[in-house]
């Protein structure tokens, strides 16, 4: 969704199509990017980059740059190769045709009988070395904008990342649930700066008040009961900033 759709929706809201609003566009816009602010803090949809030859440390900020990408918080790491693919040097090594030719073995096939065995023995000594050290345990420096990745089952030729976006415009948003969530908040504090406009001056023995009082009250309700609710349902795997 654009700026646009959240800007009518919250003017359908606020004025119903027939009132005036004391906010332009411009004014809208910042109030709504006020928002995203807030739903960089909660937002778990995540995304997936992939790195050639990575080595033990990653430079997120090349990598940002080379991809035209921000990155918020790292949320996990996988190999985009198998151990034993050809790209790691370890040959070819699909498990399930592995088990296949050493059935045919049996029956006068191709005699991978001996090569099965260390392929075993490797295995072993794979989950050796991951009981000493972590495979693919991984840190993230948000400081240095680094990321420190184990590899003791060896360098891996790629590695994918799955991380979340640093939100800077209101496309980035995914998923109906947060497009939900930013076009509340952003009525919300909209309700909030239209209740501080109109309570600005008081008036006395006047015919007609404003509804800046209840606008007011309304939005600072609305956006409390928000907060709670991404903070009671945040997922607290990903780093908390």
């Amino acid at each position: 969704m654009n700026i646009e759709y959240y800007i009518n929706r919250i003017k359908l809201q606020i004025t119903g199509g027939i009132l005036t609003s004391e906010l332009g566009d411009n004014e809208l816009k910042d109030i709504i990017n006020l928002a995203l602010q807030d739903i960089n803090r909660y937002y778990d949809e995540t995304q997936l980059i992939e790195v050639t030859n990575p080595g033990g440390c990653i430079d997120l900020a090349k990598l940002e740059e080379a991809n035209n990408i921000k990155i918020n918080n790292v949320a996990s790491i996988y190999r985009t190769t198998s151990v034993g693919s050809t790209t790691s040097g370890m040959g070819s090594t699909d498990p399930m045709t592995v088990a296949y030719w050493n059935m045919a073995n049996n029956f006068g096939g191709y005699g991978t009988q001996k090569w099965a065995y260390r392929y075993m023995a490797y295995n072993t000594a794979q989950q050796i070395t991951n009981t000493l050290s972590t495979d693919l345990a991984w840190r993230e420096d948000k400081i240095g904008r680094k990321l420190y990745v184990n590899m003791s089952g060896g360098s891996a030729y790629g590695l994918t990342i799955a991380y979340i976006p640093l939100l800077e415009n209101v496309e980035q948003v995914v998923g109906n649930y947060w497009i939900e969530i930013l076009s509340r908040l952003s009525l919300a504090y909209t309700k909030i700066t239209l209740g501080r406009i109109r309570t600005r001056y008081t008036q006395s023995n006047a015919l007609w008040s404003q509804d800046g009082d209840k606008l007011l009250e309304e939005g600072t309700n609305e956006l409390t009961a928000l907060r709670e609710r991404l903070q009671d349902h945040s997922d607290y795997i990903y780093p908390v900033d």
